[in-house]
């Protein structure tokens, strides 16, 4: 059982929380490129936790008592499953580069809003 006692388990929840947040504005209000850039970066962001998150994910698993690999991945943490970022934010990406395919080129530059 965990109970998120461990500071570093937090950042997932607090950067998740945030990247949902910029994710959610393009349904309130319009948007400028500009946002959809620093949209972008936030999903960057995200994607490097989940990489780390895989990493400390395996180094728990190889710190696990167990006489082969396959046990201790099962009695670990699953290294797999902070992965789920990443493949998140590519399906966030393709979703920002269609809406900033709907800016006008001319001197609006904002996107309403859905």
């Amino acid at each position: 059982m965990n109970g998120f006692f461990n500071p570093a388990e937090w950042v997932p929840v607090v950067s998740s929380a945030f990247a949902v947040s910029f994710l959610l504005v393009p349904f309130l209000m319009e948007v400028t490129r500009r946002f959809l850039k620093l949209c972008a970066v936030v999903l960057g962001v995200q994607a490097l936790v989940g990489v780390l998150g895989f990493a400390l994910h395996l180094r728990a698993v190889l710190g696990q008592p167990g006489r082969t690999f396959f046990e201790q991945l099962l009695s670990g943490a699953p290294p797999m499953a902070p992965l789920l970022f990443p493949n998140l934010v590519i399906l966030a990406l393709i979703g920002l580069w269609v809406l900033g395919r709907r800016l006008p080129e001319g001197s609006a530059s904002r996107v309403p809003a859905a």
